[in-house]
């Protein structure tokens, strides 16, 4: 089986105030920091970003590569930023499902988070790999019958058992 994969990465955005100016009434501006990733996970990688509409600012972390059930990645994630020092959790994941290309998805007060005029952000991720679900569950009953645990039942093979009512 495999293990969880730890990732921690730092964005710092400068000149906040002249972007949050130049966007205008009714105008929205997507930036995405650099995409970061593991060796670990290849073809999977992450992007915070930063949806600045003329009125609110929104954060969220995107999750790009896997995005489907048959090949599920499990992904705890905390967004944080980081003032003067402490960090203010702006977002986290819940064990609701959630679409993976707007993690955590939320409003937030960028003039608050800002230390003189710089938006420093930490990303914590815990990404459990994906997973074949149907190898998981051939493993998982071989150690059952093996571990000779499982009494409820006997499990006759080659044999046909007619059964009536």
């Amino acid at each position: 089986m495999s293990t969880t994969v730890k990732i921690s990465f730092w964005w710092e955005f400068k000149n906040m105030f002249k972007i949050l100016g130049a966007v205008g009434l009714g105008e929205e501006l997507l930036i995405t920091s650099e995409q970061f990733a593991s060796p670990e996970l290849p073809g999977l990688g992450w992007e915070i970003v930063l949806k600045v509409c003329s009125a609110v600012v929104y954060v969220y972390l995107r999750q790009i590569g896997k995005q489907n059930f048959n090949s599920l990645v499990t992904t705890k994630y905390k967004l944080f930023v980081v003032k003067f020092g402490s960090k203010i959790l702006l977002t986290r994941s819940t064990k609701l499902f959630e679409d993976q290309t707007k993690l955590g998805f939320r409003a937030i007060n960028v003039h608050q988070l800002m230390e003189f005029d710089v938006l420093r952000m930490q990303c914590k991720l815990e990404v459990d790999p994906p997973y074949d679900r149907n190898e998981i569950f051939k493993t998982s009953c071989r150690q059952l019958l093996g571990s000779q645990k499982f009494t409820d039942c006997v499990i006759l093979v080659g044999v046909n058992l007619t059964i009536k009512k």
